[in-house]
């Protein structure tokens, strides 16, 4: 029988950054609830957080990197490295054909600091693109506001 362990995560959702105890058993993640320690949370979660498990847990759920060598053909299992290959020219052909306002990046609330600046600078210096934003801005502002909360 497989050893069940205990680890302290993050909610991947929203920018609020809850805490989790996730429950696993070494190759699948079992359960999740809040973290009653977490100052974010203490303990409570959200609908989508709650439910982190079963949205990880499913057959359908992407867990190699894979490519289409056209529109409509099967999906192939290849290496990290092919794909990130693939898509780097894929950006040089859009960056040549129709230039740098053509790239966009939406990043998490759950990215790091340093990931944030990281994504910022990729964008800015190697794509040139000044189209970065991040829901940490736009979901959350909707969200302190709808709740009442001083902005």
């Amino acid at each position: 029988m497989a050893r069940l362990k205990e680890i302290k995560t993050l909610c991947p959702y929203c920018g609020v950054g809850c805490g989790l105890l996730a429950t696993a058993d070494g190759r699948r993640l079992l359960r999740v609830r809040g973290d009653p320690h977490h100052p974010a949370n203490y303990g409570k979660l959200c609908a989508k957080g709650a439910t982190v498990a079963q949205t990880v847990n499913v057959r359908s759920r992407l867990r190699y990197a894979m490519l289409r060598d056209r529109a409509g053909a099967a999906a192939t299992v290849v290496s990290a490295e092919t794909a990130v290959a693939r898509a780097a020219r894929g950006l040089e052909r859009i960056l040549q054909a129709h230039g740098p306002g053509a790239v966009a990046f939406y990043l998490s609330g759950q990215l790091t600091t340093e990931s944030q600046y990281l994504t910022n600078k990729f964008a800015k210096a190697c794509l040139r693109t000044n189209h970065v934003d991040s829901n940490s801005r736009l979901c959350m502002a909707s969200a302190a506001s709808g709740s009442g909360a001083q902005t």
